[in-house]
């Protein structure tokens, strides 16, 4: 399985955050805080993957023990240390409830730097290869064929030039197809120039995660290759992981690109304040929503999805007890969902959990995977609490233009309940 006998084992790039793992303080907030001893802040032991598996090392502060003791040679690594690795959602939470530093000890990229070094040294996961052989040979993650990517849309055809380019993304071309289809009615209705690519190919955020990089570069430039070759000047995703990469990802790689790169719901709450957009629901609903953490934690995207619900006439929107900065997170990122499905089907159930204590009919969240993973929640809970991604929400209550025509087809009615 291993390429390198132990006492070969090289951390290049741990190493490179090694005065920030002596700076944690062993306070334990990351583990364990809740409102009664973090001041005012809404946290509410913070760490997801903790909350579920209990032990101490899967905690921030206990992570990053393991860390220095793997830099120190007090540690080695064995096929236990790298299952322990993969189970972080890296899902930031700890950053933003650490206090170590200005910004928090970052934890996350530690964890994606030491997968880094993991994959470098010869240690896999053998889902991981098989993940990173589909992207190579079909473009997506799921095994599924790249020639089927744009099935979902039927024969429509998609123009050459646009003003913007919705950026499908794998989850929800092949995983979750109603978010896209939903997505690219609502841009029809609202009157948006825009187009989809042809030969979308993944965006690379899993390899991220995990640690493997090397086919990263060729899906990049592929991809910035095809959206200038449209002439947009704005890409437009549903996907919250999509997105983080575009926004985050991409450009801390050391690629440019002339173009803006929007989430969806920043896309609709400029057309929402332009008045080129409105919502009118036909009764009173009361909803709550779930921070996804790449659009969150990782790019700070708050407030936008939030005037969009707002925006949307007849809708209460309650917060559940963590939430923006220190919501708790779904359980699928970091290749959780994928390594460990029960565990993150049990995170999710927590998330459900809360959702419910608001007194909510409906949870709404702003990217596929949270969906995907929070609808399985519901399910491992034996919640009827509906799920439902933000586009897939809103379009039943479309209204358009300032005198406040409903667009055709958009119906009001309480289709998710």
């Amino acid at each position: 399985m291993y390429s390198k006998e132990l006492s070969e084992m090289e951390f290049t790039n741990l190493k490179k955050y090694e005065e920030d793992l002596w700076l944690c303080a062993r306070c334990g907030d990351c583990a364990l805080a809740d409102k009664t001893v973090a001041s005012d802040r809404d946290i509410y032991h913070p760490c997801a993957v903790k909350n579920v598996l209990g032990f101490e090392a899967y905690s921030a502060r206990g992570r990053v023990m393991v860390m220095n003791d793997l830099l120190t040679g007090d540690l080695e690594v064995n096929d236990a240390i790298v299952d322990w690795l993969y189970t972080c959602t890296t899902c930031k939470s700890c950053q933003e409830t650490c206090t170590a530093t200005a910004d928090g000890i970052h934890l996350p990229d530690m964890t994606e730097a030491l997968r880094k070094d993991i994959v470098q040294n010869g240690f896999e996961m053998k889902k991981h290869v098989v993940i990173e052989d589909s992207i190579i040979n079909e473009a997506n993650p799921y095994k599924e064929s790249r020639d089927t990517r744009l099935a979902l849309f039927g024969e429509r055809q998609w123009p050459d030039k646009a003003s913007v380019v919705y950026f499908v993304g794998c989850t929800s071309a092949y995983r979750e197809k109603e978010i896209a289809k939903t997505t690219v009615e609502l841009l029809d209705k609202i009157g948006a120039d825009f187009t989809v690519l042809r030969d979308e190919r993944c965006c690379g955020s899993v390899l991220l995660r995990l640690g493997r990089t090397k086919t990263f570069e060729n899906l990049t430039k592929h991809n910035i290759d095809a959206i200038k070759d449209t002439g947009a000047k704005t890409v437009v995703t549903a996907c919250a992981g999509c997105f983080r990469t575009w926004k985050l990802d991409v450009p801390n790689e050391g690629y440019k690109y002339p173009f803006e790169v929007l989430h969806i719901t920043e896309y609709l709450d400029r057309l929402i304040q332009d008045e080129r957009a409105s919502f009118e629901a036909p009764e009173s609903i009361k909803v709550t929503y779930h921070d996804p953490c790449h659009l969150g934690r990782h790019a700070e995207v708050y407030e936008a999805p939030r005037r969009v619900i707002e925006a949307v006439e007849n809708i209460e929107l309650i917060e559940m007890e963590t939430n923006k900065r220190y919501a708790h997170c779904c359980g699928s990122g970091g290749g959780v969902k994928s390594s460990y499905g029960d565990m993150a089907d049990e995170i999710a159930a927590n998330r459900i959990a809360e959702a419910e204590e608001t007194g909510a009919e409906i949870l709404v969240t702003a990217c596929p995977f949270c969906h995907r993973g929070l609808d399985d929640g519901a399910k491992h809970r034996g919640s009827d609490m509906p799920v439902v991604d933000l586009p897939t929400f809103v379009l039943p209550y479309l209204v358009t233009g300032k005198k406040g025509k409903r667009a055709e087809g958009s119906e009001l009615k309480r289709q998710f309940m």
